[in-house]
Formats: structure tokens, sequence, C-alpha cells
């Protein structure tokens, strides 16, 4: 991840959904370029996956200068009915000026359907207070793929869906309570550490607030 989270106004801008005949998708690709030691490596191919798929968001000035870009993905399964953000970023001559921002709240509002909206983060990118600043929460982090190991943030902010959990929480009277069962995996996911794709059980204990 690659932008920051400052007072600054944003400039007049318009957010475009990117598909593949889209003139931007280009210059999406320059800024990712632009800011690839971040973002890490990711092929031509795969932005004509997301641009055909409508999954990058643009945020374009007046003179049709992308300012910034959103790519997202999203996994629908028993298990995985959420958004996760794999790139966002911000050009160098729009950074402090609520780009990042006014791109996170487009996918709050296109994503509303789904549980929540996930990402990963290196923590020793500096950017804790951007994440926390758009209502993200940290639910686990282990090491990264990186030769010095740093550590990786999981970030989750919840689209506050009633549940179980939720309407179990909310009754007063014992007598009122439900009943409900737990699959063995979910439990072990959840108590204990190192299992396999347990992060995605992880996300029960999302702030539901």
């Amino acid at each position: 991840m690659s932008a920051r989270a400052k007072s600054t106004p944003a400039p007049q801008l318009r957010i475009e959904e990117v598909d593949l005949n889209s003139p931007l998708l280009d210059e999406v690709i320059k800024l990712h370029a632009a800011g690839k030691a971040r973002l890490g490596p990711f092929p031509q191919g795969a932005f004509e996956d997301h641009a055909r798929q409508k999954k990058i968001f643009a945020a374009v000035t007046s003179e049709n200068e992308v300012a910034g870009y959103l790519l997202y993905r999203v996994a629908k399964s028993a298990r995985k009915n959420r958004a996760s953000i794999v790139h966002l970023t911000t050009s160098t001559s729009f950074r402090g000026q609520g780009v990042a921002r006014l791109l996170v709240d487009c996918l709050k509002a296109k994503t509303h359907h789904l549980l929540g909206i996930s990402l990963r983060c290196h923590r020793d990118y500096n950017i804790n207070d951007m994440w926390q600043g758009f209502g993200f929460t940290v639910r686990h982090s282990k090491a990264g793929r990186g030769a010095d190991g740093a550590p990786l943030d999981y970030w989750w902010f919840g689209h506050q869906h009633d549940d179980l959990f939720s309407h179990a929480a909310s009754q007063d009277d014992e007598s009122e309570r439900i009943l409900i069962a737990i699959d063995a995996n979910v439990f072990y996911d959840l108590t204990c550490d190192g299992r396999p794709h347990s992060e995605d059980t992880r996300v029960l204990q999302a702030d539901w607030r």
C-alpha cells in the first residue's frame, strides 16, 4: 500500500470504474510502475483481468489525470464473503489531498452488501494511522515473505451486518438467547495458532459494533 491520509481537502475529482476499453487503464499501470517498490510486481494481464471485472477505481481530475487508484478483488463463498484491497496508491502530485480516502469510501459504498473489506499491509510502511482513520482494525499479524521477515498486518473493516453473534449480544434476557452450534474446524481456527487459512475464519472476531 502506498498512500497516506491527511486533512488537506481533496481536489475536484471524479471516481471512474476502469474497464478494458478505458483509456485510463494505461495510466493506472504507469502509476503502479511508479510505486512498484511498495505495491509489488503485478503483470499487465492481471490488470486486464481486474479491469474486465471492473475491479479498479481511478480518481481522475478534470484534465483526465489519474490522481490515484484502488484495485480490489471479491471472494464469495460460505467463508469468504468479502472484498480485499490489493492496491491503493496516490500520485506524488496529489499526496495528502484526500485521494486515498475518496477511493476507499467508494469501495465501501460499492461493497456494502458484503461482510466487509480486508487488506494486508507491511507494518514498516508506517501508515497504520491512515488505516485506522479509514475505520480499519488489525485482526492479526504474521511475518512477511521478505528477507527481513518484516511483520505483515491483516486489517479489517466490517460493514456491520447482523449475524448470529450480534443477535445473541443484543439479548438481555438469558431465556431469549438462541442456541447455536459451531463447526469444529471453525472452532480450531479461532483458538489455535498456525492453522492454514485460519485468517479467513478469524474475520468472525472483527469488531461488529
